[in-house]
């Protein structure tokens, strides 16, 4: 008896990690099971997910691209450039439109950093309006996403 009920314990963990919600994501997408298919974004898009990683995850399932917000500003404020597993990752269409945005806002961080100091605060806007003109997203859509 005290075994059937340790087996029961376990069938009723919840999956945490990403790559728990991530195989739940397969299987959904794979059994067309659209009820679990959100829930399983929605916990991947909670969880801490490198950004090209998860840039790569919302293509290769069709998700909403609009909750990548916060992953291409991220990837556009980083200093260092994108190495060559980063860029064969993004793929020809999020990295053309990534080193523009990249472009955009480095000239425009340059600009200020003639006469000015520049805030975290104000980088981070800076990126978020740079995603926004490339991306086509909403100035809301970003706000949400910060």
């Amino acid at each position: 008896m005290g075994r059937n009920l340790m087996v029961r314990e376990d069938s009723t963990k919840q999956p945490t990690t990403v790559e728990d919600w991530l195989s739940v994501l397969k299987l959904s997408t794979k059994f067309q099971i659209d009820d679990i298919r959100p829930l399983a974004a929605s916990k991947l898009h909670s969880l801490s997910i490198d950004p090209i990683r998860k840039i790569t995850i919302w293509d290769e399932y069709h998700l909403d691209s609009k909750l990548l917000t916060s992953s291409y500003v991220a990837l556009c404020q980083r200093i260092e450039p994108l190495t060559l597993q980063m860029t064969m990752a993004l793929g020809l269409k999020n990295f053309t439109k990534l080193a523009a945005a990249r472009d955009i806002y480095h000239y425009n961080l340059g600009c200020l950093r003639c006469g000015r100091k520049t805030t975290s605060k104000g980088r981070l806007s800076l990126a978020q309006a740079a995603v926004s003109s490339v991306f086509s997203l909403t100035p809301a859509s970003i706000k949400t996403q910060s």
